[in-house]
């Protein structure tokens, strides 16, 4: 087992996520519906981890289910964790912008030079804009008494945004790129009819070793490139099912 930097992003972010929210039952299970549901999203998502089939299903199973006052952190820890999760993306070379002259440039071993089987690739900065563009979103979420409604709004206007100024789509090519546009703002229609304005209850960070533990798992499941379907056909090959 190794950790990579991209792993080790993915961990900070999974730390930080869950120690700035309550961690109850419902959260749970809101969790474990939404990896089994992203999975049929698109042809590959069992395969991969596309943070758009989260975002299909995640804010909005967290609007039906959570009351809106703890709702809008968990939101702003989202937001926060998504802006620190895509330091990852910088540093392993994927969700990348498309091939320039200027920007940032990547050597052997990044999984751009393995996509597109070339030594030596330079791609326009977007990830750096899209890492901007979340911190923002997390500010906009915290301080504004409409920041529920916003987060589904601002956070589709993105996906439309970096499904034109990726390299490659972010669920593919099929009509499933429209799915985590679609579920935002029907997240924000919702949001608007049940929670209107809301204020700002002060974020707290909450550390438990559990949490540690747990951000330590995910960080190393993505070092891995473990992915629900390894998973299943481990168990599937040792006969645990």
């Amino acid at each position: 087992m190794k950790i990579t930097p991209y792993g080790f992003f993915v961990f900070i972010s999974t730390l930080i996520l869950f120690s700035l929210i309550n961690v109850d039952i419902k959260i749970i299970l809101i969790l474990m519906m939404t990896i089994l549901i992203q999975s049929q999203l698109c042809h590959n998502c069992h395969k991969v981890y596309s943070l758009a089939s989260y975002l299909t299903i995640f804010p909005l199973l967290l609007v039906l289910i959570l009351p809106c006052n703890n709702l809008k952190n968990v939101l702003v820890a989202i937001s926060i964790a998504m802006a620190i999760g895509r330091f990852g993306c910088l540093c392993a070379g994927c969700c990348t912008g498309p091939i320039s002259k200027y920007g940032i440039t990547y050597t052997e071993g990044y999984w751009i030079n393995k996509h597109l089987k070339r030594k030596n690739i330079t791609v326009s900065p977007t990830i750096l804009l899209e890492i901007l563009a979340q911190f923002i979103i997390a500010y906009i979420v915290y301080y504004s008494n409409y920041g529920i409604i916003l987060f589904g709004v601002l956070n589709s206007l993105l996906v439309v945004l970096t499904n034109k100024w990726r390299l490659a789509k972010r669920m593919g090519t099929d009509s499933s790129n429209y799915l985590p546009i679609i579920s935002l703002l029907v997240f924000s229609y919702i949001a608007y009819n049940k929670c209107q304005s809301i204020e700002t209850i002060p974020l707290k960070f909450k550390f438990r070793l559990w949490k540690l533990l747990f951000a330590l798992a995910i960080g190393l499941i993505y070092s891995n490139d473990i992915t629900p379907t390894d998973i299943y056909n481990e168990i599937k090959m040792n006969n645990y099912l």
